[in-house]
C-alpha cells in the first residue's frame, strides 16, 4: 500500500486519539541481500493488501518469495 493511502484510510476511519494495532514492512527490511527488485516489491505489496493473513515479517517474506517465483516462471 502507498503511504498516502494509509494516511487517507486512517483519517477516514479513526479519530486522531484512537488506539489501533498496525503492522508494516518496508523495502529495506527484506532486501538484506540487495537482490529484491522494485517490481517484486510493488507486486508483493499489492498481494499483501489483498491478503487475509495476519501480517508479520515471515508472511512478508513468503509473499515476496511467491512473487519472485511467479516472475521466474512467467506467471507475471
Amino acid at each position: 500500500m502507498i503511504v498516502s493511502e494509509v494516511i487517507e484510510q486512517l483519517q477516514k476511519h479513526y479519530n486522531a486519539d484512537d488506539h489501533i494495532m498496525i503492522g508494516w514492512c518496508e523495502f529495506d527490511s527484506l532486501n538484506g541481500d540487495d537482490e529484491l527488485t522494485l517490481e517484486v516489491w510493488e507486486e508483493a505489496c499489492t498481494r499483501a493488501d489483498d491478503s487475509e493473513y495476519i501480517f508479520d515479517m515471515e508472511m512478508a517474506r513468503v509473499i515476496v518469495s511467491d512473487v519472485e517465483n511467479d516472475i521466474k516462471n512467467g506467471a507475471l
